[in-house]
């Protein structure tokens, strides 16, 4: 099971609604090489999330699209495809600021694991429509039909201490809420 690193947030040049893609490519590549001057063993691959951070949400970022590469970051970040999604969301939020996040893949003995590159990829892009159903991705979108009240999902109201552990338990809980919650007792 590779243990996939997240590297140095790029920040994105935009004019226009236009992304530099020379600019955004040389940023990709100095991140990958400050990566490996701190000897942190990657590859260039893995899964990339374009996020945006917005002024008039108060700095809230979030996310726009998600994708994946097994060639490389520098080529696959910067697609046709991938710049037409990212920049159609420009577009409609002219003062947000755009950043990158690369997911890179571990160095280990053989080839990159592209199973577990597809897996994160969906589970990234699950996520990303979670927190913002609007994401730029068309696969994995759709939201699951079942909640489960207090743990995974919607559902208002106060939290049972009980929903509260299995979150915890399963690590689903908000980083404020792990680790707070008292064992439920034994009837």
């Amino acid at each position: 099971m590779p243990e996939f690193r997240i590297l140095k947030p790029i920040h994105v040049t935009v004019e226009k609604s236009t992304i530099d893609i020379a600019k955004t490519r040389a940023a990709i590549s100095a991140a990958i090489n400050a990566a490996l001057k701190l000897k942190q063993k990657v590859r260039p691959v893995g899964c990339y999330i374009y996020v945006a951070k917005s002024l008039k949400r108060r700095g809230k970022v979030i996310p726009v699209y998600v994708g994946q590469t097994k060639k490389g970051f520098e080529t696959e970040c910067l697609t046709l495809d991938t710049r037409k999604k990212v920049e159609s969301y420009l577009k409609s939020h002219k003062n947000d600021e755009l950043f990158l996040y690369l997911v890179a893949h571990p160095v280990a003995k053989g080839e990159a694991n592209k199973t577990s590159i597809n897996e994160l990829e969906k589970f990234l892009i699950a996520r990303a429509a979670e927190v913002n159903p609007n994401v730029k991705n068309h696969q994995g979108t759709k939201p699951t039909p079942w909640s489960i009240h207090g743990v995974l999902g919607g559902g208002r109201g106060r939290r049972s201490e009980a929903a509260k552990q299995v979150a915890e338990m399963l690590n689903l809980a908000p980083p404020s809420e792990k680790k707070a919650t008292k064992p439920v007792p034994e009837e």
